[in-house]
């Protein structure tokens, strides 16, 4: 018994296997089952700032409410399996189920010693409560060591596929329902994955925050305070004359500290404010020059910290007085360390935040901002003239609000730190989450009616992101004991691949040589509308608010004309209507389909164009469908991309998965399988809405089609919690 691990090699052996057109020896499809007991149990817990995604004023702390998979007892291999199907789909909340037959019969080894031992065969051996005695009546059978097994939820199921010895995990869940069968005994597990303890529980009492009342409310971190912007007692490494350090704090762009003249662009200057007491998370810098390294460096004080603790981390880790310690180094050519290192200053004014969600400082707490990468500057002289710059230095002090306080708002930043504290809340504490990059404009309310999924699709919706579970990548056969193999599955939150022209997964061929049946294609017309007008926020006529039909209330509204409805020597049409000759409507033989879409939570135009197109975008989706059945691939998820050629069909093409179903068999009659179902992304309309509407989000920096290792800043990098 090995760790079994879906790591590169193991996949790619797998892929060899499943491309053979033998799948018998080393290469036939096998399928192990292992099943223990467990429950989910949540508390608060302490952690680190790296596992805090949403702040609860006077709740939280440095806790986390999380739920931690306890399991009871060791793996026990289920055996007789003899047939699973796996179906997973977006229609379900991405929450996969299982349906697992087994035979209920068991070959019992009887007797003793070589010579005596034989087996017997003895039905119903794995029902669950075989061998229970009820009042007064008689018991059937004896029990064993599958009593009560297999009969509730508490029941964890992990089910290992693949060819041969290369295998990988392709689901694990929580037992359901259980039928049973006789003549044929069989019994027949009915399971589906922890994705579940999102979809059958509501938001009340210890499914969420237990101190949290409901209604609970999200809201954005920074809305959440008040903030000012403050410093005092500037003082600097030395200054220029006419540009005393003074001058970064008089909010005045026609002044600025300036260092005196320096021999080399390396070397460094200073300068620093002092601050009274309070929670400091960011300070506002502006530089005077362009392309200036800093070092931001904090001299913490205890005097007066908010709290009565002294200075302190965000969340009441203890600080030391004096300079603060992050362990990222110390300043060039100095013994100060720093909290935050910043390669390039641009010159415009700018909010630098500090790490772990900044601090609790006392009065005359300094921050300080270490300058080098000088600006040059050559006024006339043989003399190498370098100087550092700032315009503007000053920190913000923030305070939650009484509201907030007394609510128990979850304050969050990013839109996915949302679904992260979901997860944790279910005990999904593996996760891949994409940031949005998106914050909460307005508060966000749910009430007991709510499951906890409905909070994870809301905040999918807001960024057409998609939700699924998948198994743990990894499963150790070598310690089947209750200390190991504790995953619970990977929730995974991200950008629909299907907006990637370089998805993150790598994309899998499937070839007519391979499909088990003919590959079954729909091309339709019917979901395509020939306008899509899409309406926001009431405003005045004055700042565009325009009115349309019988709909006299003046809002944002964008008007979006989709390729489709345009002959291709027509220029598209953004932003407004556009009178367009019926002969010109070739495609649609000037069939007029409006559709309109209304929505309060949009702000701007802009924000109503990303609505439109995509809202065109998935119209697109909806029109070009395929359905494909070939041998099993077990790497291919939901959300994937795969390849599909094919010459019955004339199509060469990328498909993105929504629908997934495996099928294994065993016995001589066995089989392995998958059926596939999605859309066919590579078609012209398709690709040319892509097109726009990734322009139209490149355009307010955020950028779905760029692989992950070229993502920068907040725009959006996977995180895995481990």
């Amino acid at each position: 018994m090995t760790v079994i691990h879906a790591d590169a090699e193991t996949i790619g052996t797998i892929r060899q296997r499943w491309n053979s057109q033998h799948h018998v020896g080393d290469k036939k499809p096998v399928m192990r089952a292992y099943v223990r007991t467990g429950i989910l149990r949540r508390n608060f817990r302490a952690t680190n700032a790296d596992n805090i995604f949403a702040v609860i004023p006077g709740v939280q702390g440095r806790r986390i409410w999380q739920g931690l998979w306890d399991a009871r007892d060791s793996w026990s291999e289920l055996p007789n399996v003899k047939l699973a199907e796996i179906e997973q789909n977006f229609d379900e909340n991405g929450v996969a189920q299982a349906t697992i037959t087994i035979d209920n019969i068991a070959m019992v080894q009887q007797g003793s010693g070589v010579a005596n031992i034989y087996h017997l065969i003895e039905r119903g051996y794995y029902a669950p409560f075989r061998g229970y005695k009820p009042p007064r009546r008689p018991k059937v059978g004896t029990k064993n060591e599958w009593f009560d097994k297999l009969a509730s939820k508490s029941t964890q199921i992990i089910l290992l596929a693949g060819y041969g010895d290369a295998v990988i995990p392709i689901f694990l869940g929580l037992i359901n329902d259980v039928d049973m069968t006789s003549r044929p005994d069989s019994i027949v597990l009915t399971c589906r994955d922890h994705g579940q303890f999102l979809t059958d529980q509501r938001c009340f009492i210890n499914a969420k925050v237990r101190h949290v009342p409901d209604p609970i409310t999200f809201a954005d971190r920074r809305h959440a305070d008040n903030t000012e912007l403050l410093g005092h007692g500037a003082r600097s490494s030395a200054h220029s004359h006419g540009h005393p350090s003074r001058f970064v704090l008089d909010d005045k762009n026609k002044t600025w500290w300036e260092s005196p003249s320096n021999n080399h662009s390396d070397d460094i200057e200073w300068i620093e404010i002092a601050v009274p007491a309070g929670r400091y998370e960011s300070i506002r810098v502006d530089p005077k020059f362009d392309g200036q390294e800093a070092y931001i460096a904090i001299h913490a004080q205890d005097n007066g910290a908010p709290g009565g603790k002294g200075a302190r981390r965000r969340f009441d880790e203890r600080l030391p007085e004096g300079w603060v310690d992050e362990g990222r180094g110390h300043i060039p050519g100095t013994g100060v360390p720093y909290v935050k290192h910043i390669k390039r200053l641009k010159n415009k004014d700018t909010i630098h935040s500090f790490p772990d969600w900044g601090y609790i400082l006392g009065n005359n707490s300094k921050i300080r901002l270490y300058v080098t990468n000088l600006d040059y500057a050559h006024h006339g002289t043989k003399h190498k003239n370098y100087r550092a710059g700032i315009s503007e230095l000053q920190a913000y002090r923030r305070r939650t609000s009484k509201e907030a306080k007394r609510e128990k708002w979850i304050l969050v930043d990013d839109l996915s730190d949302i679904v992260k504290t979901i997860f944790q809340w279910c005990g999904i504490n593996d996760w891949e989450v994409e940031s949005t990059g998106v914050r909460l404009k307005d508060k966000a309310v749910f009430n007991r009616s709510d499951f906890l999924i409905d909070i994870v699709n809301k905040a999918a919706e807001q960024v057409g992101y998609v939700f699924y579970m998948k198994p743990p990548d990894v499963f150790d056969e070598g310690h089947l004991d209750a200390d190991h193999n504790l995953s619970t599955g990977i929730g995974v939150f991200r950008q629909q691949q299907s907006m990637k022209q370089h998805p993150l997964d790598r994309i899998e061929l499937v070839h007519e040589d391979r499909v088990l049946r003919g590959i079954d294609a729909k091309l339709s017309d019917e979901p395509l509308s020939s306008v899509i007008r899409v309406r926001g926020k009431e405003i005045s006529k004055k700042r565009g608010g325009r009115r349309l039909g019988g709909d006299h209330s003046r809002r944002w509204m964008y008007v979006y004309r989709p390729p489709w409805s345009r002959d291709s020597k027509t220029k598209a049409i953004h932003g407004q209507d556009s009178q367009i000759a019926d002969d010109e409507l070739l495609r649609n033989a000037g069939l007029k389909k409006y559709r309109v879409w209304h929505d309060n939570r949009l702000r701007s135009l802009n924000e109503c164009k990303i609505a439109a197109l995509f809202i065109a975008f998935r119209e697109a989706l909806e029109s070009a469908q395929v359905r494909v059945e070939a041998p099993c691939m077990p790497s291919i998820f939901l959300d994937h991309q795969a390849a599909l050629f094919d010459t019955g069909t004339g199509l060469s093409t990328r498909f993105w998965v929504v629908d997934r179903s495996l099928s294994f068999q065993s016995g001589e009659e066995g089989h392995f399988t998958m059926t596939l179902a999605g859309s066919l992304i590579d078609f012209p309309d398709i690709a040319a809405v892509r097109q726009e509407l990734t322009r139209a989000l490149r355009d307010h920096n955020y950028d779905p089609g760029l692989r992950i290792g070229e993502r920068t800043g907040r725009v959006g990098r996977i995180y895995r919690n481990n």
